[in-house]
């Protein structure tokens, strides 16, 4: 059985939790310079400029690679966007984040009246699968802000079975003190329940591991690994007298933010998650955070599996430097000064093992123009790239344009070389002024921040 427990900490914020803390509440810069970049530079690759100011470029492109396609009458091939590796998608659509302005029910009718089909809705944000088609389409209905991928989320799993109860001395408490968290009732978000992951809910009772009155809330039907019912099973040890209720937190922000709504109404005393969205803001609150505020604020504790990526994380303030050649192409480059001190250091590097896969969110201070919609997006556009060993070739990139969108790259980069990879991470700003704070995490356990 999976364990979180050792991957947990306790916070009552969006941002940071604990299943452990779940159960024992059940029982108890860097130096900036004065360099500014005002005007926008000439970027190392093109930049896709977002349709109608409204589809983020990831987005964009695809819906250029499918009308290139179509026009030329040949098989559209989502493989053939780059950057495409990171987005969610099937053979005839994408998974987005749409952001609305006024009526809602007003938009969600006009959304599924295209054909968009919207699975997830929280205030002023849809999840939702929009066909390659009708992207454009999506962009023009009044009241739609911005349409922004739905990079997906993962489960913060430990390497370890818990040993949680003992630790914890829970064990102790339930002989000793009678308290078993009778009265209190757990809800429980993660991938799935009873997809199809190791054993099943019927085996689970079968072997007491479980009780038979689970509550499911909200299942996810597309994919997953039981995580939660693997929690469940951690709450149920410590806490046998605990009631007990599931929601997936898969499927978009939207979904998770309302579906913690869900398990509220279902009379949860106490609510914990192990995911983390990869495109989860930094620098404020998102929309999860938000509700689970509201949750916390009615009086309902809640808790989040913070991970493991303290030390695999970088944040500073933006240190800007110039330099005039990167990867053997010449000009004047913006780029972050990865030394605190005096020097100059325009690298940072990485160990990534074979077989692994760079997975990098970077974000900086600025707004979000998805979770603002009525806001001005992002006055900073940063761009984050992956070079070799001696910085002299491009291994990877993310360089959307954020200007007036969001503050977020995705980097992702596998690497198929047989053997252990020394690379580099340089980060360049493209336009905008000032020294925000800037900050990636690295998602992949098994690269290390050099």
């Amino acid at each position: 059985m999976p364990s979180f427990l050792s991957r947990y900490v306790r916070a009552m914020r969006a941002r940071h939790g604990s299943a452990s803390a779940v159960c024992a509440a059940l029982i108890a810069v860097g130096s900036a310079t004065s360099v500014t970049n005002a005007q926008a530079q000439t970027p190392l690759l093109a930049k896709t400029k977002p349709l109608y100011g409204k589809v983020a470029s990831p987005i964009t492109a695809l819906y250029n690679g499918f009308s290139a396609a179509k026009a030329q009458r040949r098989t559209f091939s989502v493989g053939s966007v780059a950057g495409s590796q990171n987005l969610q998608t099937n053979a005839t659509g994408v998974a987005a984040e749409i952001a609305v302005t006024g009526s809602t029910a007003t938009a969600r009718a006009q959304l599924e009246k295209l054909g968009v089909t919207v699975t997830g809705e929280y205030k002023q944000h849809f999840d939702a699968l929009v066909p390659f088609a009708l992207i454009d389409d999506v962009a023009l209905i009044p009241g739609v802000s911005y349409v922004a991928p739905n990079y997906g989320a993962i489960t913060n799993v430990g390497a370890v079975t818990t040993q949680g109860d003992r630790a914890m001395r829970a064990d102790l408490a339930r002989t000793a003190g009678s308290i078993d968290g009778t009265g209190q009732k757990v809800g429980i978000l993660s991938d799935t329940f009873d997809f199809g992951g190791v054993g099943s809910y019927a085996a689970d009772q079968t072997s007491g591991d479980l009780p038979a009155d689970v509550q499911v809330v909200a299942e996810y039907t597309s994919s997953g690994k039981d995580e939660g019912r693997a929690m469940m099973q951690i709450v149920h040890d410590v806490a046998p007298g605990a009631k007990l209720a599931f929601a997936t937190a898969f499927g978009g922000q939207a979904t998770m933010a309302a579906n913690i709504g869900k398990l509220r109404t279902a009379g949860c005393t106490v609510i914990t998650d192990d995911v983390s969205y990869l495109t989860a803001p930094f620098f404020m609150d998102g929309i999860v955070a938000q509700a689970v505020n509201q949750c916390v604020n009615a009086g309902v504790p809640y808790f989040m599996a913070a991970g493991n990526q303290g030390t695999n994380s970088y944040e500073s303030s933006y240190s800007p430097t110039t330099v005039t050649s990167i990867a053997g192409t010449a000009g004047s480059f913006n780029v972050q000064d990865f030394d605190p001190g005096a020097g100059v250091d325009t690298m940072q590097q990485v160990t990534i093992p074979a077989g692994r896969t760079l997975r990098l969110t970077f974000q900086w201070d600025d707004q979000w123009k998805s979770l603002v919609p009525a806001g001005s997006g992002a006055t900073n556009d940063f761009d984050m790239y992956l070079l070799n060993s001696t910085g002299t070739a491009i291994l990877a990139s993310a360089a959307a344009s954020n200007m007036g969108g969001d503050p977020v790259e995705l980097l992702g980069y596998t690497n198929s070389t047989g053997a252990d990879l020394t690379a580099n991470i340089l980060i360049m700003r493209y336009a905008g002024t000032g020294t925000p704070r800037i900050k990636y995490v690295n998602f992949d356990a098994g690269t290390t921040i050099d």
